[in-house]
């Protein structure tokens, strides 16, 4: 069923682009994470990679229009590559994306925080499985820094925002960098 609602889609696609693309975009989706469910990783992280080639131009075009796809589609395709156990084309997928979501963070870090934080710490992630253990480092500390604007944001009126939603995940990036730092510096003693 999935190969023919993504063939129907594909020409639909083909004749209207722009009414389409969504539609298409979330099929080639679906049908990709159905293939990796089912094991065939292969075919998925193909499918994963013509739906970014077909995005990734529209974002360039209208950035903050598709950046939401942009991401989304980088962060599905970036998990299969790892599942995959290709780190290099998760990291480069994925620093791409920190370079297109930084700047709309620090223009407007209330709402592009979550985003941008969840991005990088999942590029902290991709740099360790691939035994680049200081960029791991790098990546965690500038989640870490985005936590600490949150942390000053919400301390004042609104501690309970940051305890529900951010101490965990402060809490999270801490451990991540003491096992990290205990690789760089085995004999020192670690925060």
């Amino acid at each position: 069923f999935g190969k023919k609602a993504l063939a129907i889609r594909g020409s639909l696609h083909e004749e209207n682009p722009d009414v389409w693309v969504e539609d298409y975009l979330t099929s080639i989706g679906n049908l990709s994470m159905a293939y990796s469910a089912g094991g065939q990783k292969g075919l998925a992280i193909v499918l994963g990679k013509d739906a970014l080639d077909i995005v990734r131009p529209l974002h360039e075009e209208a950035p903050s229009a598709w950046i939401e796809d942009y991401s989304g589609i980088v962060g599905m395709l970036s998990s299969m590559y790892i599942v995959d156990e290709q780190y290099e084309e998760a990291i480069a997928i994925s620093d791409e994306l920190a370079g297109k979501i930084r700047p709309l963070y620090e223009e407007n870090p209330e709402v592009w925080g979550d985003s941008h934080m969840a991005n990088l710490f999942n590029l902290s992630t991709y740099y360790y499985r691939a035994n680049k253990i200081q960029k791991a480092v790098d990546a965690a500390e500038e989640v870490k820094k985005v936590l600490e604007y949150f942390f000053h944001l919400y301390n004042k009126d609104n501690l309970d925002i940051w305890n529900d939603r951010y101490d965990p995940q402060y809490d999270r990036v801490q451990d991540f960098l003491r096992h990290c730092y205990g690789i760089l510096h085995p004999d020192a003693e670690v925060f």
